[in-house]
């Protein structure tokens, strides 16, 4: 059993962080990736937010080197808010997109493509992305049904020619995604991490009389009197200023 604070009582009890992260707006979600990836400064040498529309695949993207040197590398931080874990069937279309648009030369592959969801992935997703050949094969399988005419809105892209050979080239390793837990623990440092979660003292568990010890150690006395001593400048002093008034 806790005592609450003052604080609980004004607002509420308190939402953990990672239920906070998932009534996150798409739109915040994104922003707070963004923010979190500022903490990785020492790894990146810019961080920049794409998102929306003609994004082409990339959320938010971390640049290793200078993105106006060809060649650059970078990484890729694909964000999904939605009300449920991440499943294979939602994703066939971000493998394609990164496929698709890195053999049309919009952008080098990246060196790691990140899911970043506040649910996380589901059991057959986390599956899926710790099998490099499971991937590949699984893009092969749903290109015409999940893929192929999603990409770019009313236009078929076909798998064949050098883009199978793109495929088949392809390093499927670079696909992973990164726990919510982690992405919080991070965040932590930020100077916008009270903003999004807030803060305030934990509940005070209560005492159990049993545990007080019967005298005060040598160590503790200094602490003790000065307690008195703020005790008694915030009773005793208005008292003998009442006494001094009515006198």
């Amino acid at each position: 059993m806790n005592y609450p604070t003052s604080f609980r009582i004004n607002h509420g009890q308190n939402i953990l962080p990672i239920k906070r992260m998932q009534i996150f707006s798409a739109e915040e979600w994104e922003t707070f990736i963004e923010e979190w990836l500022d903490t990785k400064k020492t790894l990146y040498k810019e961080i920049e937010r794409f998102g929306g529309a003609g994004d082409k695949g990339r959320d938010v993207v971390a640049y290793i080197t200078d993105p106006k040197v060809n060649g650059y590398e970078w990484d890729c931080y694909q964000c999904k808010h939605y009300d449920h874990p991440l499943i294979p069937a939602e994703m066939y279309i971000e493998f394609g997109k990164i496929i698709y648009y890195s053999y049309t030369n919009e952008y080098p592959v990246p060196k790691k493509y990140y899911f970043v969801a506040p649910r996380g992935c589901g059991t057959s997703m986390t599956k899926l992305l710790q099998d490099p050949q499971s991937i590949k094969a699984a893009v092969k399988a749903k290109w015409v049904t999940h893929i192929g005419s999603k990409i770019i809105s009313g236009t078929q892209i076909d798998l064949t020619g050098t883009l199978l050979d793109h495929v088949e080239n392809f390093d499927f390793s670079i696909f992973d995604r990164i726990q919510p837990k982690t992405i919080i623990l991070e965040h932590s440092k930020h100077p916008n991490h009270l903003h999004w979660f807030g803060g305030g003292l934990p509940d005070r568990e209560v005492l159990d009389e049993n545990t007080i010890p019967a005298s005060i150690a040598a160590n503790e006395s200094i602490y003790v009197n000065e307690l008195l001593s703020a005790y008694n400048s915030t009773i005793l002093c208005p008292l003998r200023l009442l006494v001094i008034l009515f006198r």
